[in-house]
């Protein structure tokens, strides 16, 4: 495993746990989805100001999913938690 690896485990643990303390339900798609909007803003800030053109598309991408499904789950995870 070499350091990059080793940092995106750490990272990803992080914030899980931190998810899991503010009460995100891990059962839910948005959980999920939010877990890796979360991480992909850690590596690259422009994802942080097009949320809409770049964030959930990209997440969408990687779900096999549509960028509104993702916004959306993201909306109900926010709001259930």
């Amino acid at each position: 495993m070499d350091i990059l690896t080793i940092e995106e485990v750490q990272l990803e643990s992080y914030v899980t746990r931190i998810m899991l303390d503010v009460g995100v339900p891990a059962h839910l798609k948005g959980y999920h989805y939010l877990r890796d909007a979360i991480m992909l803003s850690s590596r690259d800030m422009e994802a942080v100001s097009s949320v809409t053109k770049l964030l959930y598309p990209t997440i969408a991408k990687h779900f096999r999913t549509t960028d509104q499904k993702v916004e959306r789950a993201v909306r109900n995870a926010i709001e259930v938690s």
